[in-house]
């Protein structure tokens, strides 16, 4: 068990290739990091789906799944607001913008990835699971 702030490491790569060394093949990296979150202290890096894809991919783990974290507008309004409590509550449940891109993917019809897709490029946090490919 290892935990990392992501987006706090200068540089990941030799972060994650030290992950890969240890993890059995097809062992599961699972985690999150922040994306777009406004004024997140101490981050260095702005890791979106595609960055962390590639970094992991360069130390030889596969990214299996990415799910939307709390959306970024509500993430700003957390803080705006003074960080209330009342806001908190959507980061254990589906955040005000995410419902609402989840409301007009069902309404256009699109199927769960697509929807998943809309609600990542609008995401202040994101979870994912990656595999350790065999050696």
């Amino acid at each position: 068990y290892c935990k990392q702030v992501l987006e706090h490491v200068e540089d990941p790569r030799p972060l994650l290739a030290d992950v890969a060394r240890v993890l059995r093949p097809g062992g599961w990296l699972m985690g999150s990091t922040s994306q777009l979150e406004p004024y997140h202290s101490l981050s260095v890096g702005n890791i979106t789906p595609y960055g962390l894809h590639r970094l992991l991919a360069a130390a030889g783990i596969d990214l299996d799944e990415v799910r939307p974290g709390i959306d970024g507008l509500t993430l700003t309004t957390h803080r705006a607001l003074g960080m209330p409590a009342f806001t908190r509550r959507y980061w254990a449940r589906e955040s005000p913008l995410n419902r609402a891109v989840g409301v007009a993917a069902r309404a256009r019809r699109l199927d769960a990835r697509r929807a998943n897709a809309a609600k990542l490029v609008l995401c202040g946090q994101f979870a994912f699971a990656g595999v350790r490919r065999p050696a």
